[in-house]
């Protein structure tokens, strides 16, 4: 995966690609601007360079329209999908972007986790109620908010990178 940007990454921004690359779960807290997205966009990169799906999940439709059409633009129709509880938009794209409840409900059906999927990308993960929204599953995942507090609540099953 190409890392040659025209800036300076951050440390948490080249920690947390090499965590990728190591296939290891990653947990990015960082304040509002500073480059999180960046990290969500490095690993749309690698699962397209590896052929393999992405799940980029916001808890709210508006800011999964906003995704589908960024990430569209960036990565091409054609990879990029939309499924929220009333719209679904090329659903078998390899890049799926999806509120978080359709992923709460996908991992209790039968059919789950499909077996190529590279990462769950979980955005604006601190507004989600925790008790009701955590699932046990083996798929890597990318998690990142501003909420510090977060990393407590993950310390026990996730690299975290500051």
């Amino acid at each position: 995966m190409n890392t040659n940007f025209p800036y300076e990454l951050d440390e948490f921004q080249k920690k947390a690609f090499e965590a990728l690359e190591n296939e290891n779960s990653v947990l990015v807290t960082a304040p509002t601007s500073s480059g999180k997205t960046l990290v969500a966009e490095y690993a749309i990169g690698k699962a397209l360079e590896e052929t393999k799906r992405l799940y980029y999940t916001a808890p709210i439709k508006a800011l999964c329209n906003q995704k589908f059409r960024d990430f569209s633009k960036q990565f091409g129709e054609e990879n990029v999908g939309l499924v929220t509880g009333d719209h679904s938009i090329r659903r078998d794209s390899k890049i799926i972007v999806m509120t978080t409840e359709v992923l709460r409900n996908m991992l209790y059906t039968t059919s789950g986790v499909p077996e190529d999927l590279y990462c769950v990308v979980l955005d604006e993960i601190h507004f989600l109620y925790f008790k009701f929204y955590i699932v046990s599953t083996s798929i890597k995942s990318i998690k990142y908010s501003k909420k510090n507090l977060i990393i407590r609540i993950y310390f026990d099953w996730i690299t975290i990178f500051f």
